[in-house]
């Protein structure tokens, strides 16, 4: 068609174009068929006038080699451009081009060619056609709107698996429009309302394309759209079997799931660092689980209880005889020399004699006792060396762990909080590749539904002419109107919900979708598809607009620009424990676009107005605590989501959010003001560390020094025995001296002092050394 085109508008400069021919000099056969005379058809032996010409003649000659082989035969190549339009000049056969007989043959077929472009009208198939039309037209005109009617009830209860009704269908063909009143459509969950009723429906179509198989909608109306009307009848249909249809669960992609993943874990070791620096128990867990004393105090506990143990019965048993010894001695100690039978002198001494070898039994038994005490220090002395050596290392060691408990209780203010500082994105990467798991069947429809159009758009068939084969047209074709639109066609579309806000203040629900020049071949059409859409709902506000571009010339097919503002949202995400939910109202705007090689990104910019941030179960610690108190003052989340793919796949995903910067200068601000505090908790669980240690470190010397007390009170009732022992032998010594005396001089020489008495009197001066 466009050649066509070209060709009636500018065929004066195609005629113009002349072949080169060869200046070589002509041969003989040449210059004799010059000389023949050739029969000319009668319609190259008129004169015409320029314009007469072109359209008698040159526009009825379809193929450019025909036409420039008819105008060398004329002098209209050899016009100026002046000549060409005055009215007086006349263009005239010459015969130029006219050499061989084949040239003849040419001119002749051609001349047939433009005879029968003439039109012809044959009155028995126009009246047929007519009648074919006329027919066509009663029939829809008696029976259109009951057809419209049915096939729209049957359609919208087979969409919604409830009743519709259809009211007032008015189907206009020459007028080319269609109207409906009213449509209700029942709630098949509710069969007492109305899933939705429409007030009007408009819909003009194009009749002249509709004949030609094709659908061209040129504007399409729905208005006064209302939602859970009451109904008088039940709407419900009758039960059909359904085939069951097992929804597959939606999975976010590979790399989605091993993104989120990581995040959770490392988000897992952030928490576990934070609370060790921040929480005095758990960081001084990590020093105290490395500490020598307790080990060395266990040591020292072991040695001191198995030496108790030891000494606990010597102690016991040397006391029982110490006490008997000391019993004896005191019984000695205590007799009474009235008693004894002085007035016989032999009776008297001998009385003596008998009681100081008594007393030298006795202080036999405490020179035995004496040597066992003797044993008893020095073994005890010796054990005491190895307990005193084992508390002086458990010291050293204890005060060298008394220091590192200390230092790790000092808080150091350049402390680093770089594993919460992108907390926020992470945990909100999460949160869209959880949404993108629920999404991803839609994702992947768009996606599909795009690239099958690129494709089609790529392998659009290209017509080739065939080499060395003349094709001429045999005439016009007859028709009615342009034939240049696609065989689906919707110019215009609008649809309303409600009344305008800014028309009504009072209004709380108002929604607009309109649409334009939706086609099934863009190229073929010339306009882009586009949509503009429009949401509001108590305060809540969607508007977006786009556009599908998918002809030839159309760098980025697809691009779509929506805003929102003050949605309600409501997001949970689990498995993280620092932020486990997002509530508030989301404002921000998106950008989607497809380009032609199949890569599409979305990208998202907004913010979450009164955000209420939620953190999962993290325990009880100082930080945990000081962090919530900043979560809890943060209530804008700004968040900057960019996802990008390829054809039906989604290849990365970036998500940030400058609020981090303000999560952790909010825990910088609060750690500042609260470290002295840390601090002083640290260091008052070290102290108490360290005390509990001292406690079990003075535990061993208790026990020894128990033990030394014992043994030392045992050798002073020893030494006070020994004593008594000692005054009572010089006692008797001095009655039998004084007994003795008293009788004859020659009788003292006749007593005989038993070895046991002399042996007595070397132990006076005998002590125990220490006790």
């Amino acid at each position: 068609m466009s050649e066509l085109k070209n060709n009636n508008s500018g065929g004066k400069e195609i005629l113009e174009k002349k072949e080169k021919k060869d200046s070589g000099t002509p041969s003989k056969k040449e210059k004799k068929t010059k000389s023949k005379k050739f029969k000319i058809p009668s319609l190259f032996k008129k004169k015409y006038r320029v314009k007469k010409f072109e359209k008698k003649i040159l526009k009825k000659l379809y193929v450019p080699g025909d036409r420039n082989f008819v105008a060398e035969n004329f002098n209209y190549t050899e016009l100026s451009e002046p000549e060409k339009k005055d009215k007086k000049t006349r263009v005239f056969f010459t015969g130029k081009a006219l050499k061989t007989k084949s040239d003849e043959n040419r001119l002749k077929q051609l001349s047939k060619e433009i005879k029968k472009q003439h039109g012809t009208v044959k009155l028995l198939p126009l009246g047929l056609f007519l009648l074919v039309c006329i027919g066509i037209f009663g029939f829809f005109l008696i029976f259109g709107n009951l057809i419209v009617e049915k096939v729209l009830v049957s359609s919208l209860e087979g969409i919604f698996g409830a009743k519709a009704e259809v009211s007032n269908v008015r189907l206009s063909l020459p007028s080319s429009l269609l109207k409906l009143d009213r449509i209700t459509v029942a709630n098949k969950d509710a069969p007492m309302y109305n899933l939705f009723e429409v007030e009007g429906v408009k819909l003009e179509f194009n009749l002249l394309e509709l004949s030609r198989k094709k659908v061209d909608i040129e504007d399409f109306t729905i208005s006064g759209i209302q939602w859970g009307t009451k109904r008088t009848v039940s709407g419900a249909l009758p039960e059909k079997e359904q085939k069951k249809i097992e929804k597959k669960a939606s999975t976010p992609p590979a790399f989605v799931v091993e993104l989120t993943d990581k995040i959770k874990e490392e988000a897992l070791a952030s928490l576990n660092t934070l609370n060790e620096s921040f929480n005095p128990k758990l960081k001084l867990e990590k020093t105290l689980a490395e500490l020598e004393s307790p080990g060395q105090i266990e040591k020292l506990e072991l040695t001191g209880t198995e030496i108790a143990g030891r000494w606990s019965k010597t102690v016991s048993e040397t006391e029982e005889e110490i006490l008997t010894f000391v019993q004896e001695a005191r019984e000695l100690g205590d007799t009474d020399f009235n008693k004894l039978n002085f007035e016989d002198p032999e009776v008297s001494i001998s009385e003596l004699r008998k009681l100081l070898e008594k007393v030298a039994v006795v202080k036999k038994q405490g020179a035995s006792l004496q040597e066992r005490a003797l044993k008893i220090k020095t073994d005890f002395e010796s054990d005491v060396a190895t307990v005193k050596a084992e508390i002086s290392n458990t010291q050293t060691v204890f005060n060298a762990d008394k220091k590192r408990i200390l230092d790790a209780c000092a808080i150091v203010n350049n402390y680093n909080l770089d594993s919460i500082s992108s907390i926020l994105s992470e945990t909100a990467s999460v949160m869209v590749g959880n949404l993108l798991g629920k999404w991803e069947p839609l994702v992947s429809k768009v996606s599909s539904f795009v690239i099958q159009n690129l494709k089609n758009k790529d392998s659009k068939p290209v017509k080739e002419t065939k080499k060395n084969v003349i094709a001429r047209s045999k005439g016009r074709t007859f028709s009615f109107g342009m034939n240049n639109k696609p065989s689906f066609l919707l110019e215009n579309a609008f649809f309303s919900v409600g009344s305008d806000p800014e028309k009504d203040s009072g209004s709380n629900l108002y929604t607009m979708l309109s649409v334009k020049d939706i086609s099934s071949d863009a190229s073929l059409w010339g306009k882009p598809a586009s949509a503009l859409c429009f949401v509001y709902v108590n305060g809540m506000e969607f508007s977006g607009e786009g556009t599908a571009d998918f002809s030839d010339s159309s760098a980025v097919p697809v691009l779509i620009k929506a805003d929102c503002g003050k949605i309600p949202v409501d997001f949970s995400i689990p498995g993280m424990e620092f932020i486990s939910g997002l509530k508030g109202n989301l404002n921000g705007n998106f950008n989607v676009s497809f380009d032609n090689t199949g890569k599409w990104t979305l990208d998202f910019r907004g913010t979450v107005s009164q955000a209420v941030l939620s953190s999962g179960d993290l325990g009880e610690s100082f930080f945990i605590d000081l962090y919530k108190q900043v979560l809890a003052g943060i209530t804008t989340v700004d968040l900057n989501v960019i996802i990008t793919g390829y054809q039906t796949d989604i290849s990365s995903m970036s998500v940030k959010s400058d609020t981090d910067k303000q999560l952790v200068s909010g825990v910088k601000s609060v750690l500042n003001s609260e470290l002295e505090k840390i601090s002083a908790s640290m260091r008052e669980y070290g102290e108490d560390y360290i005390r509990s240690l001292e406690v079990k470190l003075e535990e061993p010397l208790s026990k020894i020094n128990e033990y030394t007390g014992k043994i030392q009170e045992l050798s002073s009732k020893l030494s006070d025995s020994e004593k008594l022992l000692e005054d009572l032998s010089e006692k008797i010594q001095a009655k039998i001296e004084e007994e003795t005396k008293k009788a004859a001089s020659g009788i003292l020489d006749k007593i005989q002092v038993p070895e046991e008495v002399k042996k007595l009197e070397g132990l006076k001066n005998l002590r125990i050394p220490g006790l």
